[in-house]
């Protein structure tokens, strides 16, 4: 279990392998290519585990529990392991006369507030990815020139309707989670 999914670890009546497999199968139905894939599944996974990362106080700054855990993630973003470990024990600042960059050591609570940044930066730009990628998928051939040949995604909202010229995939989304609220 990841810290970020502590919460909530079961749902009943959810069969979590069947549903990775349906959005695998949904995934393949869209185009993605197995590239695509792959870094969909590596940013996910480099999210959890970030969320998993514990600081210490260091001689210089705040330092990083748990080394095995880093080189994880670094080879999940295809980042230096130096440089990610500078990102939490150093602040990073412009001396605004000099133009100088100044590292500042940085306490555990500020690589921790740090830590969750960057996991929710991953995260939303990946949903922002997926969004427009699935929007690429299911615009069809005519999209550039008007919709007259997209594919259509209908759902009944029972508890309110919007009419809209066109939804996006973003809106199916909001709408569902609305409906799951």
């Amino acid at each position: 279990v990841h810290a970020y999914t502590q919460v909530c670890t079961e749902i009943v009546n959810v069969d979590d392998q069947r549903e990775f497999e349906d959005m695998v199968d949904c995934m393949q139905s869209l185009g993605f290519t197995i590239d695509e894939k792959n870094a969909v599944f590596k940013l996910g996974a480099a999210v959890l585990h970030l969320g998993d990362l514990n600081f210490q106080e260091g001689d210089d700054g705040s330092k990083i529990a748990n080394d095995s855990l880093v080189l994880r993630i670094c080879k999940l973003l295809h980042v230096e392991t130096k440089d990610f470990i500078k990102i939490f024990q150093y602040k990073t600042l412009e001396d605004p006369f000099e133009k100088k960059i100044i590292d500042m050591p940085q306490d555990p609570a500020g690589s921790s507030n740090t830590r969750h940044s960057m996991a929710k930066c991953l995260y939303s730009r990946l949903f922002d990815w997926l969004v427009w990628r699935i929007n690429q998928s299911t615009a069809g051939a005519g999209a550039g020139s008007g919709r007259k040949d997209s594919k259509k995604i209908g759902i009944l909202d029972i508890y309110g309707f919007e009419v809209f010229e066109w939804n996006s995939f973003e809106q199916l989304c909001i709408n569902f989670a609305n409906e799951k609220l």
